[in-house]
């Protein structure tokens, strides 16, 4: 067994879901089908408004509550344009109910006094994430730019969704307040070790939205083999990768091209979900393949749902329902490779550095060689393989697809390349690498023995998992000091606290 499986059989440890997910909060269902009780809805944000962050008081809390008051028309029109459009009823319900809960769990969680600390932890990491990305934004769009608010945070009694975001366009259309919540299971809220995928959802998804983005939104109809599906998205950042493919799918890069069969899938139901994958790569380096595929496969090994995995593999298989595709993700080993080719594709000039990324991507590569060979599409209702396809070209377009997101020119950055806003470089490995070897030292207290003042909580989850891939073993000690770092970067940083 090679370091990728052990520190993906770590992580299947740490997240394994409880046979009941623990209810923290007297968590209580607010919607059954479509019954929605708005006093209920009210009672649960009142549990949490003293202590929720003031700046968000008037702008979400107090807005919700109204929108709760006056009926949710637009998100139960969600609900229905959904079930029409041929999503199986019952998901949508258990979706729509969720998103309901997170909106509650938003204000109320903060009411909740052993679960505050997390909360804080999370808060400042997600900040961090969010104002990293838009503070450089701005210096290629303008200091006039409006500033978009850092998502709020939640911790979530039904772990079965793990870590997701509502963003902030998403909210916005279903309840006309502009601002994303981001929320992960209940049971991380200790256990900060799994929250790379942090990076996806934030630098990959809320910014764009809420930030880059333009003031259309644009929803198609497309056919998959011989089912119609939506496709939606708005102009801005999206709306750039998404023409670039339409104009040039032929060559997305030099050398690459996508198979004529799959090129409409990538581009209209995969793009954005790499996109944020490959977002990840530019805010946290190689090492976020690392902990996001380590936690993919983990992941897969632990849910009920889907077929078995065992922790160290890749998923491969195109999740659908109806004769539809089941979600917007792609198979996690397409995931996996179109972020090698991001890391591939960061413009770092030392090579002693791109040599250490290179032989940390081999490691994966040897841990994970043989175990994929088709891509199988699995119905969710049925529980079977309806068709398989060989894995190989779509390995290769996944690819292409990876090196295009890192390298295309943007309208909506001015012609620049994403990977151009400041992306991970040496300078960020000798950050992290300080925090990993203080990490993985005895605990002494409080004593911080690595430069707090350049590591900030993206460093700092970056030194942990490279801490834990060189030792597994140490992952209780490494959690422990990466728990005391985030208090303490909320404590120092962040801005939006009582």
């Amino acid at each position: 067994m090679g370091k990728f499986r052990d520190l993906c059989n770590v992580y299947a440890s740490l997240s394994a879901m409880r046979p009941t997910e623990a209810d923290s909060f007297g968590h209580e269902a607010v919607v059954d089908g479509w019954k929605f009780d708005p006093a209920l809805f009210k009672d649960r944000i009142a549990k949490g408004l003293n202590e929720f962050p003031p700046k968000y008081r008037n702008g979400f809390a107090d807005k919700l509550v109204t929108w709760a008051a006056g009926g949710p028309e637009a998100m139960k029109c969600e609900y229905e344009r959904m079930v029409a459009d041929g999503e199986d009823e019952l998901f949508v319900s258990r979706l729509v109910a969720s998103w309901v809960d997170t909106l509650a769990m938003a204000v109320e969680g903060w009411g909740c006094t052993k679960s505050q600390p997390a909360l804080k932890r999370l808060a400042a990491t997600t900040s961090n994430l969010h104002n990293l990305f838009e503070g450089e934004v701005r210096k290629v769009r303008g200091a006039s730019e409006t500033v978009s608010q850092p998502p709020l945070v939640v911790l979530a009694p039904d772990g079965a969704w793990g870590p997701y975001t509502i963003n902030s366009d998403k909210l916005a259309q279903i309840t006309g307040i502009k601002l994303a919540v981001v929320s992960v299971p209940e049971r991380y809220g200790d256990c900060p070790l799994l929250w790379t995928p942090l990076a996806h959802e934030v630098y990959g998804h809320d910014v764009p939205h809420g930030f880059l983005h333009g003031d259309r939104h644009i929803r198609e109809t497309t056919t998959i083999g011989t089912q119609p599906t939506g496709s939606e998205y708005w102009e801005g950042l999206i709306g750039d990768l998404k023409k670039g493919l339409m104009s040039s799918a032929s060559t997305v890069v030099p050398g690459n091209s996508l198979s004529e069969a799959w090129e409409t899938i990538w581009r209209d139901i995969w793009l954005e979900e790499v996109a944020a994958d490959v977002y990840g790569i530019v805010s946290m380096g190689p090492y976020f393949l690392i902990g996001m595929a380590g936690w993919l496969s983990a992941a897969r090994a632990t849910n009920p749902y889907t077929p078995h995995h065992e922790a160290g593999t890749m998923g491969n298989q195109i999740l659908s329902r109806n004769g539809r595709p089941a979600g917007d993700h792609p198979p996690d080993i397409l995931r996996l490779h179109a972020m090698m080719a991001a890391i591939e594709a960061l413009p770092e000039g030392d090579d002693a550095t791109r040599q250490k990324w290179r032989d940390l991507m081999n490691i994966v590569r040897e841990d994970i060689a043989g175990t994929v060979s088709t891509i199988d599409v699995f119905d969710v209702e049925e529980q079977q393989v309806l068709l398989q396809y060989p894995a190989e070209q779509l390995i290769a377009d996944a690819r292409a697809i990876g090196t295009y997101i890192a390298t295309a020119d943007l309208p909506i950055l001015g012609d620049k390349k994403i990977i151009q806003l400041k992306p991970w470089a040496k300078e960020n490995d000798a950050i992290a690498a300080a925090f990993a070897a203080h990490a993985t030292a005895h605990l002494t207290g409080d004593t911080l023995t690595y430069d707090h003042d350049l590591c900030s909580p993206r460093h700092c989850l970056v030194g942990a998992t490279k801490a834990l891939f060189d030792s597994p073993e140490r992952s209780d000690t490494i959690n422990e000091h990466l728990m005391m770092a985030l208090r303490d970067q909320f404590n120092k940083t962040f801005d939006f606290h009582p």
